[in-house]
């Protein structure tokens, strides 16, 4: 194998049983850290879909206040004491929902930030894992004899890397 891909398939066919299914072990954790990638990004589309629905429910808590004020203009202009108070309560229930319609949307937008954090996580966590699998064959071969001049320090190094990088963010 080369100097990136590490050790060759064709390698690790030839170590004992006992270290290939190390290795079939961390390409699990791969797997795992893969299908984590995708499920962090269901649940960012998930959020930007809620974020939608939020700023239409906003939008239309704006239209109800805009309708609700004109009603209290129409009564106080008609001067129809009973129109003007339940114009009144309408207009206050309609502040009350722009006010939840307005957080809503504000959780929305820190859901889907969060989201996103999290798929940088996920993603970091990949890097590890497939990183942590290259580390694995190395020291593997090596200790059955399979030398190839790999630089152990140089997967090792990648691996720090890997596992640092969500740390930074």
């Amino acid at each position: 194998g080369c100097a990136t891909s590490g050790v060759s398939d064709r390698d690790v066919a030839r170590l004992p049983v006992g270290a290939r299914e190390q290795i079939m072990s961390a390409n699990r954790s791969v797997d795992v850290a893969g299908q984590n990638v995708e499920g962090a990004r269901v649940a960012r589309d998930e959020a930007k879909q809620f974020r939608r629905i939020s700023e239409h429910e906003l939008d239309a808590a704006k239209l109800r206040l805009e309708a609700a004020r004109n009603a209290v203009d129409l009564g106080t202009t008609a001067r129809d004491d009973r129109a003007l108070r339940e114009a009144g309560r309408v207009e206050d229930g309609a502040r009350l929902a722009l006010v939840a319609a307005r957080a809503k949307l504000d959780y929305a937008e820190r859901l889907v930030e969060l989201r996103e954090a999290e798929i940088a996580e996920a993603e970091a966590a990949y890097a590890a894992a497939r990183a942590d699998v290259e580390l694995t064959k190395v020291r593997i071969a090596q200790r059955n004899g399979i030398d190839q001049n790999l630089d152990v320090k140089m997967y090792e190094s990648r691996r720090q890397d890997a596992a640092e990088r969500p740390a930074e963010e």
